[in-house]
């Protein structure tokens, strides 16, 4: 069985200040086999400003997915 594509989940809760930077690295990392790369980052009930960063960073690179969560729930 090959793999074609390869998701990416990454958590965030009060990280303004680095999920930008983090989710960068995760566009640049070239993956091998020729995999795709999809990137999902969630929001889980932040009560800092990292749903706008999420939000600015999305805008501008539509291939990451934003999911947005009012509370937070955890891993």
């Amino acid at each position: 069985m090959a793999l074609k594509k390869l998701t990416i989940i990454i958590p965030c809760y009060n990280e303004e200040k680095l999920i930008a930077k983090v989710l960068e690295k995760d566009l640049q990392t070239k993956l091998n086999y020729n995999l795709d790369k999809q990137i999902i980052v969630v929001n889980d009930g932040s009560t800092d400003n990292s749903a706008s960063a999420i939000n600015q960073f999305c805008e501008r690179n539509p291939s990451v997915i934003p999911i947005h969560q009012s509370k937070n729930s955890g891993k």
